[in-house]
């Protein structure tokens, strides 16, 4: 006896294994995604986001592990219900980046894998006997429930309840702050072009540049042809601690030689021993001979916060020259960084002389 198309679809016990070897291969890379993200070898962006407390990062390198741990289970059911919520979840996290016109690569190659996968598992039997109106409900996919009797569950519901778990528990923000009152923040050199390094002791990325920067910051500073403003962004959470003591070593510095030593300093410190007290960075910093004057931050950090916010800064490390009032350019990651470096050594080279022509042999 032959058993009717539709109940083949339906079968809860089990997946066909080309389903359940491409929903591991696309888990294992949006893990590999999310750990390349944490990693960030190129810049490090401050869009972020949490749930329930937990970064999404996290939350999505689990959420990968446990579709696997699914497969190996056998339950397709429950792997098409997780992955209907995470994709309702995912309305809300794009629709954020849309509303805040910042966008993360990492966060949308992952939302493309989890649409991927919930491809590759999408179930859908036909109207069977629920009449067509039913059937529009059950058209985005199905799982049929084993414990409930084969229960027919329109997964349209489980994005919903996604997408309301996202909107009550995700916590996002695009822009780091420092928070408090009003000061400038210090500039050093003199000229006409005007340089802002936008970095975060702690991020990888700006440690890597960190080399490429100093000598062509030095050069300029020297030459007195560029003003050079170093903003601080507070994306990795000791950042704060480090921000306040590079504007103690700004305070008690001689000059721009000081300040360049200092935050040379700091970056070596963030990417080895990293002190997190006030008590350990005081004593590492004075064993490599910075001088600190101690003194209210808070003026300055408001000041940082508005130049951040004025320029949309949202990753580090980021630079931006300004040439001229109308010719400024935003060089973000280290390989637009080194590029912006080159442009600038070319802009600051002095102009050779024509060679004059020899007279010798006319009459």
């Amino acid at each position: 006896m032959t058993m009717p198309a539709e109940n083949v679809i339906a079968r809860p016990h089990g997946n066909p294994v080309w389903r359940s070897l491409l929903t591991v291969l696309l888990a294992a890379a949006g893990i590999a995604v999310m750990v390349y993200y944490h990693l960030c070898d190129t810049d490090c962006s401050y869009l972020r986001g949490d749930l329930f407390g937990i970064d999404l990062k996290h939350v999505g390198i689990g959420f990968m592990a446990a579709l696997i741990v699914l497969v190996l289970a056998r339950q397709p059911w429950l792997i098409r219900i997780l992955l209907a919520g995470a994709l309702g979840g995912e309305v809300h996290l794009i629709a954020f980046q849309v509303r805040e016109d910042v966008f993360c690569p990492f966060c949308l190659t992952f939302a493309g894998i989890l649409l991927a996968a919930y491809a590759v598992n999408y179930e859908f039997r036909g109207k069977g006997d629920k009449g067509m109106l039913r059937s529009l409900l059950y058209l985005p996919g199905e799982a049929a429930v084993p414990f409930l009797k084969n229960l027919r569950l329109p997964l349209i519901g489980v994005a919903l309840a996604g997408y309301l778990v996202m909107i009550t528990a995700f916590s996002g923000s695009i822009t780091p702050a420092y928070g408090a009152e009003e000061s400038p923040v210090p500039s050093f050199g003199k000229g006409k072009i005007a340089i802002t390094i936008f970095t975060d002791y702690f991020c990888q990325p700006c440690q890597s540049v960190e080399k490429d920067l100093e000598p062509v910051l030095e050069a300029v500073l020297k030459s007195e042809q560029a003003t050079v403003t170093f903003v601080d962004m507070p994306i990795h959470r000791q950042t704060v601690l480090y921000a306040k003591y590079f504007l103690y070593a700004v305070r008690a510095a001689n000059d721009w030689r000081d300040v360049l030593q200092a935050r040379h300093q700091l970056f070596d410190l963030a990417k080895g021993s990293a002190p997190g007290s006030d008590a350990d960075l005081t004593g590492a910093l004075q064993a490599r001979h910075v001088r600190l004057s101690p003194h209210d931050v808070k003026p300055t950090f408001k000041a940082l916060d508005e130049i951040i916010q004025r320029h949309k800064i949202s990753s580090t490390p980021t630079m931006m020259v300004q040439y001229s009032p109308s010719d400024a350019r935003t060089y973000k990651g280290t390989m637009e960084i080194r590029q912006g470096l080159e442009s600038l050594k070319k802009a600051l080279a002095p102009e050779k002389s024509p060679k004059r022509k020899s007279r010798r042999g006319k009459a």
